[in-house]
C-alpha cells in the first residue's frame, strides 16, 4: 500500500496523474493504516477474551468437580446411614435412667425428627417428691409445719394427693 502512495507521488512529479488524485490515494492510504490498526487491536481483544473464557472454563470445571465430589461424599453418607439405619427396621432409644413410661408423645408409624420428644419416663425409685409452693400472706397465719394438706392439680382433677407441710 505505501509503496502504491509513493509511486503515485512518483507519477504526479510525472505529470501523469493531478494534485487531487494524489491526495486520494494519501487518503485512502492513512484510512487502510487506520482500519489495520482498529483490526490489530479488536484481534488483541478478542486474544485476551478468549484467554479469560478459557480461564473461567477452567475454574468452572474445578468447580464442577468440586461439587460432584461433593455430592458424591453426600450420597456415601446417606447410604451409610439407611445401612445403619435399616438393620432390621428398628431403632433402639435407651432412657438416661431407669423408670416407668408414663406417657406417649407419638403413634406407631408417625414420623419424627432429631430432637423430638418420644415419651415421659417416670424415674423408679424416687423416694421424697417435693412441692414447692407460694401461699397468700393472708393464709400463713392458718398453716404451719406439719399439718396435712390436700393438693389438686388441674391436669388430674378427680385424684387427690396428700402431703404434709414443711418450711425450708
Amino acid at each position: 500500500m505505501k509503496n502504491n502512495m509513493e509511486n503515485y507521488r512518483y507519477y504526479q512529479s510525472k505529470g501523469l496523474i493531478n494534485k487531487d488524485q494524489l491526495t486520494n490515494q494519501v487518503a485512502l492510504y492513512y484510512q487502510q493504516q487506520n482500519n489495520l490498526l482498529s483490526l490489530s487491536g479488536q484481534n488483541e481483544q478478542n486474544a485476551l477474551q478468549i484467554t479469560t473464557l478459557e480461564s473461567q472454563i477452567q475454574t468452572q470445571a474445578a468447580d464442577f468437580d468440586n461439587r460432584i465430589y461433593q455430592m458424591e461424599l453426600q450420597r456415601l453418607e446417606l447410604q451409610k446411614e439407611l445401612v445403619n439405619t435399616d438393620v432390621e427396621g428398628e431403632i433402639i432409644i435407651r432412657a438416661l435412667s431407669d423408670g416407668k413410661v408414663d406417657s406417649l408423645s407419638v403413634t406407631v408409624g408417625q414420623m419424627v425428627n432429631t430432637g423430638d420428644s418420644l415419651l415421659q419416663v417416670i424415674p423408679e425409685n424416687i423416694e421424697n417428691y417435693y412441692l414447692i409452693l407460694w401461699v397468700p400472706n393472708d393464709a400463713v397465719p392458718y398453716i404451719s409445719a406439719g399439718d396435712k394438706v390436700n393438693i389438686r392439680y388441674e391436669a388430674f382433677p378427680s385424684e387427690k394427693i396428700w402431703a404434709v407441710l414443711c418450711y425450708g
